[in-house]
């Protein structure tokens, strides 16, 4: 048995966001392989080669690896490269883990509850696992070109203060004048296809696209602070967290992905995807009733969304506004 504790779950056309819920998911069919780390830190360099070096078989395009994390403040980014590099075929997906109320962060492999832990198991027994991503948010804006940006500052896009381009696209977005509206509001960048060749694409469903908070800003220097550094000539799209694009994006992913032979399917996302409080695990319980009815589902909502960018294949990382879906048949 292996868990965590999340900020929100989903399971039969029923969805919480309140504690204490539970969801119990008995999987026939699958035999699952776990290990335990109670002093692993997901920004070790070697966290990913010590995971994959205490499973008796690292996972691959058929058998999907699950993490369940407390990151506690520290950066998964070292723990999903080494994995991407040592197993660049396989299917990685993870959450990490929310705060209980009035409590800290746990995971747990059957009777052993971890605080500052890792989980990691590998689902095997598949006929075919398919993984792919959703998006809660829409593009508002042009592709920019990030002209001027210093550790993790950017100060302009096309010349013009980064900060007046973020206020206008929410004002145009019709979002109140306030600092609020600022959080819903992210950095897309966009993959090139080779050097100064970015991609030109109406919507964020592309390879390898960044999707970022602002982290903070600079009324002084017009400026806006991103996770991530991004280099000047880097091409980005600002785009403006929505509910409804959410949604359509959900369904089109439970259209495409669930087919009348899956067995299971499971599905994770991140806090920066709720936008409608408790009512976010009820919202997507609804789309798979009414879409996906009889196909058991596990809805997980933690702290953070860890998987491919843009399905198997891309890089992994910490999936800002997206959703995560794995399907399985047995």
């Amino acid at each position: 048995m292996v868990g965590s504790s999340v900020a929100g779950l989903f399971s039969a056309g029923r969805g919480t966001a309140e504690n204490p819920g539970l969801c119990v998911a008995l999987l026939e069919g699958l035999e699952l392989e776990s290990v335990a780390f109670d002093d692993l830190k997901t920004d070790d360099p070697e966290s990913g080669s010590e995971i994959l070096d205490h499973l008796a078989t690292g996972p691959d395009a058929a058998s999907p690896l699950l993490l369940l994390a407390d990151v506690a403040r520290r950066s998964p980014g070292p723990l999903l490269a080494r994995l991407e590099a040592r197993a660049p075929e396989a299917i990685v997906m993870g959450l990490g883990a929310s705060p209980l109320p009035r409590g800290a962060a746990v995971v747990w492999r059957d009777a052993e509850l971890m605080q500052g832990g890792i989980v990691a198991a590998v689902l095997r027994g598949a006929l075919q696992a398919r993984v792919d991503v959703s998006f809660g948010c829409r593009v508002a804006s042009p592709p920019l070109c990030v002209t001027r940006s210093r550790d993790r500052w950017i100060s302009t896009f096309d010349g013009q203060p980064a900060l007046g381009l973020l206020e206008e696209v929410a004002r145009a977005a019709h979002l109140p004048a306030s600092a609020e509206s600022l959080r819903q509001m992210l950095i897309a960048v966009v993959p090139a296809t080779g050097p100064g060749r970015p991609v030109s694409t109406s919507n964020l469903l592309c390879d390898g696209t960044a999707v970022y908070n602002v982290a903070g800003i600079d009324l002084r220097r017009n400026a806006i602070l991103l996770p991530e550094q991004v280099d000047p000539g880097a091409t980005i799209r600002i785009a403006v967290r929505d509910a409804v694009s959410a949604r359509e994006s959900l369904e089109a992913l439970v259209d495409t992905q669930v087919r009348p032979t899956t067995a299971f399917c499971l599905h994770l996302s991140g806090a920066s995807l709720d936008r409608v409080g408790a009512d976010g695990a009820s919202r997507d319980a609804r789309c798979f009733e009414e879409r996906a009815s009889g196909v058991p589902v596990l809805g997980l909502q933690g702290a953070q969304l860890l998987g491919p960018s843009s399905g198997v294949g891309s890089q992994l990382d910490v999936l800002t506004d997206r959703s995560l879906l794995a399907s399985f048949e047995v």
